[in-house]
């Protein structure tokens, strides 16, 4: 558009550039009028323009922008949102833009105009007091013509005389007995035109015998008045005969008339000017006409409805349609009252507004039937919306979740009771559909009960109650009660109910089970509820790979306890026993008491290769096996333990058998036993394995713990060193990385000895000797230039972290070491954040206020939220591997990719890809803005000595 013009007009014009806050190129002056601010302070927004738009807006608004912008050839668009004015208050708007491309068609930006639409609407009383007054001047019309005067007249068609009633005579101002001639009566009260005119009609009925019924208008002087004219003939031969006919006084009627016309444009003025839309509907054709306004207000030109009423009915939303119609037909048979419908109708650019129709009977016919409606069209979207914000508001406070679906079952309607039953959120929610969340078990059942209420006229006999799984995979028992919604159509437009959170009452009801089967001392399952879940684990293991396992546990000389110090003291020793065995084990396992001071545990989900199962008991055994080592404190003098209680040291012997879909409860248990005893017989305090190779297998693992240990403890752990680079290749930094060298064992993985600490404790051990070397290099290194910038990046695993003595370990490490501490960089992986905000970030902040900074390691595969990042002095972010891996992925990995780096810029927070691999992978990142990047692509890692090496012969000077 054109410079004047962009600057004048009636609405605000103005032209953005495309991106996420349309950031405002040029706009009109008169935008100070519509949302209270000058043009320099919209071009200088900042957030742009997309800051002023409503939050429950912008996506919706957002989304259609980029719709227009993929478009080759997009339309003009209308947009309807609300903005923010500069007083506080939110105005509503409509939004005209066109898409503005250079020259070899890329899109530039927008530009358009957009008027503000919150005008109140004018007095609705000012309406119907006009339709009122329009009924009131038809009814006079009406009452005018009931008593009209009228008068006869007698032409004698031979002598030209003409006799008048008193009526007529009255009419034209003459006595009764007045007489006059045709041709003087036609001259003195006709005009030339209509005397001529009626000279004809007589002739003509003269001459043919036909009648005639005419409106002639009378004059007396200046004045004049009209009158109906109506003759009929009485021929007694051509050009003989009398004509009679009378003459009816219809001044007042076209005087009604001539005021109704006017009082009806009054009328149309007075809604024009409401800002309202108009119909006007002729019930006994059909035809509705409409206003300019009527067209306008969904966007359609004046030409573009034609005045039908299928016209309407085509714009109708499908859901209200029958029973829409149904209700203004009613109106249309009975006219009784005020006919007030609400309906979406489908705007020009194909959204839905809601409308408020009213309508009145202005004319009725002599049977007392409504001939004509008239009523108008108010836009009542903006009122909608605030209703259903009300109604939200009352239903967010329910405890129960309130629903509504569409016939496909997809959400339409959920309340915040939604967000605290599943922990997902509503927002993201809708469009999805119950089965979603609902526990996989009990799928097919609820789908099932859905389709019948959906189908079926009459609500559910009884409610329905099934799991839902959380966000968190928590599993929550739930209530449903749902009733089908009709729209007054044959076909079900969707269900409305509720969810009632009944987990807490079923659990009750689970308790009462629990104790048929549970042991009373303990509370572990007993015998019976064993062999049941025995007997359903190996029917599982018959329909899926893998294997199952079961762990009999016989304490080593519990019979001592009982003697010397009674049962009460050895009750007391069994429930700790059944507590340590317990937590030793994962939730999914099943711990029971068989009796005496037997206990078992029963896995079920090993997997299939008999290598990787061997490994999950030997872990499994160990950690039971050293819950049980530190002993139990019992009191010399009671069974209670006190601070003054004598330990007494306890021990367990184990005995394994896996089993398979094949196997039966009576003989696994069987197997279980045999390999308890052999493990009394080697010794007690160890586990057996019912197969010797397996056995083997678990012993190795132990050792290999235990060379670990002594490998930590003799110092023969040392460190390798992967650099990390900018986007121009530059060294800016490295990761120190443990490694180990077994003199028996060799070169053992990372990937085998890392998690193997992890699971015996030895991480803690180990992450403190390799944080001694890594600061033990930063120290070597700071008097060396080319080592001067560059950072040092050392793992810290969440359970040394999580530990209260890990900051002051840490710090009294550090005070034997003089390089700056800012070089040194702290990774943390996102699993951190799964453990208590308060202490996590109070231990960040004292290492941070030391000179210490830290990084997020595999970022986007864990816990953390955008709220933990800035909430946390977290200086850098690290993108998995995995994503980098598949960057190619357009559809889910480069999505990833640029959105941690957007955030990660937004946040001032510097962010590093490791796994790179490929010049493809980093060409990819250089282009998204990355800032550093990491992997065997430029450089593998090495021992200190060859990292060193590297450094001094690329020679350069400071790094970054």
């Amino acid at each position: 558009m054109s410079k004047p013009y962009f600057h004048s007009g009636p609405v605000v014009t103005v032209r953005w550039s495309p991106g996420d806050d349309w950031h405002v190129e040029e706009i009109s002056a008169n935008v100070e009028e519509v949302l209270g601010r000058t043009p320099e302070e919209m071009l200088s927004l900042e957030g742009g323009y997309a800051g002023l738009v409503h939050p429950d807006d912008l996506e919706s608004v957002t989304v259609a922008a980029e719709a227009t912008l993929a478009h080759s050839n997009p339309p003009r668009r209308h947009y309807a949102y609300r903005v923010a004015h500069a007083d506080g208050s939110w105005r509503h708007v409509l939004e005209h833009v066109s898409v503005v491309r250079d020259a070899s068609g890329e899109p530039t930006g927008f530009t358009g105009y957009v008027i503000d639409v919150t005008a109140v609407r004018h007095n609705e009383q000012r309406l119907w007091e006009a339709l009122e007054d329009l009924a009131r001047t038809r009814r006079f019309l009406e009452e005018t013509n009931e008593v009209a005067r009228v008068g006869g007249w007698e032409v004698d068609l031979s002598s030209g005389g003409v006799r008048l009633t008193s009526v007529a005579a009255a009419l034209h101002g003459l006595a009764v007995d007045e007489t006059a001639t045709l041709e003087g009566y036609l001259s003195t009260f006709l005009a030339g035109r209509d005397r001529e005119r009626v000279r004809g009609l007589i002739d003509a009925a003269a001459r043919t015998g036909a009648g005639f019924d005419e409106e002639l208008r009378l004059q007396a002087g200046s004045d004049s008045s009209w009158v109906r004219f109506i003759g009929h003939l009485d021929a007694t031969g051509p050009g003989h005969g009398r004509l009679y006919g009378v003459t009816q006084d219809i001044d007042r009627r076209k005087r009604s008339e001539r005021d109704l016309r006017e009082s009806e444009m009054r009328w149309q003025f007075a809604l024009e000017g409401s800002g309202d839309g108009v119909w006007d509907w002729d019930v006994l054709t059909g035809d509705v006409r409409y206003s300019r306004r009527w067209k306008e207000m969904l966007g359609y030109e004046e030409e573009e409805i034609p005045n039908r009423f299928d016209a309407w009915l085509s714009l109708l939303h499908p859901e209200e349609r029958d029973t829409v119609v149904a209700a203004a037909r009613r109106y249309g048979e009975r006219g009784e009252g005020t006919l007030v419908l609400e309906f979406r109708m489908r705007s020009r650019g194909g959204g839905w507004r809601w409308i408020l129709s009213r309508g009145r009977v202005v004319e009725w016919s002599e049977d007392g039937a409504p001939v004509r409606i008239v009523g108008t069209h108010a836009d009542i979207t903006a009122q909608r919306d605030d209703q259903e914000a009300r109604y939200r508001a009352l239903v967010d406070q329910l405890h129960e979740v309130v629903f509504r679906t569409d016939s496909k079952l997809r959400w339409t309607l959920l309340n915040r009771a939604w967000e605290r039953l599943t922990g997902l959120s509503v927002l993201r929610s809708l469009g999805g559909v119950l089965l979603d969340v609902v526990h996989p078990e009990d799928r097919d059942a609820v789908s099932a009960l859905l389709d019948d209420v959906r189908d079926s006229d009459a609500p559910p006999d009884e409610d329905f109650e099934f799991r839902l799984v959380r966000g968190d995979g928590a599993e929550r028992w739930v209530q449903l009660r749902a009733v089908r919604e009709t729209q007054g159509s044959a076909q079900p437009a969707g269900l409305a109910g509720s969810l009632l959170d009944v987990t807490r009452r079923r659990e009750q009801e689970e308790e009462v089970r629990r104790l048929a089967l549970h042991d009373a001392l303990t509370g572990l399952p007993n015998r019976r509820l064993l062999l049941d879940r025995l007997e359903h684990a190996i029917k599982r293991k018959g329909r899926q790979p893998g294997h199952g396992a079961l762990l009999l546990l016989d304490l080593d000389d519990f019979k001592d306890v009982n003697d010397t110090r009674g049962h009460e003291a050895g009750d007391v020793l069994l429930i700790d026993v059944a507590s340590r065995i317990r937590h030793a084990c994962r939730e999914e396992d099943t711990v029971a008491r068989m009796g005496g001071d037997e206990f078992v545990v029963l896995v079920e989900d090993l997997p299939e290769s008999e290598a990787a199962a061997a490994h999950r008991l030997e872990l499994l055994s160990e950690r039971l096996l050293d819950a049980l080592r530190s002993g139990f404190a019992v009191d010399a003098g009671s069974p209670l333990r006190t601070s003054a209680a004598a330990h007494l040291p306890m021990a367990a012997s184990i005995g394994i058998a896996l089993f398979d879909g094949q196997a039966e409860a009576g003989t696994v248990l069987q197997q279980a036993d045999v390999a308890m005893y052999r493990a009394k017989h080697d010794g007690r305090n160890r586990a057996q394995v019912f197969d010797p190779a397996m056995q083997t297998r678990i012993d190795e693992r132990i050792a290999m713990a235990g060379a670990l240990r002594a490998a930590i403890d003799g110092d023969r752990l040392h460190l390798a060193f992967q650099g990390q680079f900018d986007m121009d290749g530059r060294i800016i930094g490295a990761e120190a990385l443990a490694r180990w060298d077994d003199p028996a064992l060799g070169a053992v993985s990372p990937a085998r000895f890392i998690p193997l600490a992890e699971e015996t404790g030895l991480i803690v051990p180990l992450g403190r000797r390799v944080l001694a070397l890594g600061c033990a290099a930063l120290e070597s290194w700071q008097h060396d230039p080319r080592f001067r910038d560059i950072a040092l990046s050392v793992n810290v695993s969440v359970r040394e972290f999580e530990r209260p003595e890990f900051v002051p370990e840490t710090l009294e490490l550090l005070e034997g070491f003089t390089f700056p501490l800012v070089r040194l960089q702290i990774e943390l992986t996102e699993s951190v954040f799964a453990t208590d905000p308060d202490d996590l970030a109070s231990a960040m902040r004292t290492l941070r206020g030391r000179g210490l900074r830290f990084s997020m390691d595999d970022f986007g595969t864990g816990y953390s939220s955008l709220r933990s990042l800035r909430q946390l002095p977290i200086h850098q972010l690290k993108i998995d591997q995995s994503f980098v891996r598949d960057i190619d992925n357009e559809v889910v990995d480069l999505p990833i990719i640029r959105t941690i780096i957007a955030m990660a810029h937004a946040m001032e927070l510097e962010v590093i890809a490791e796994g790179v691999e490929t010049e493809l992978q980093a060409a990819r990142l250089r282009e998204l803005g990355c800032w550093g990047m990491q992997g065997w692509l430029m450089h593998r890692p090495s021992p200190r000595a060859e990292f060193e090496a590297f450094v001094h012969a690329r020679g350069e000077d400071g790094g970054a």
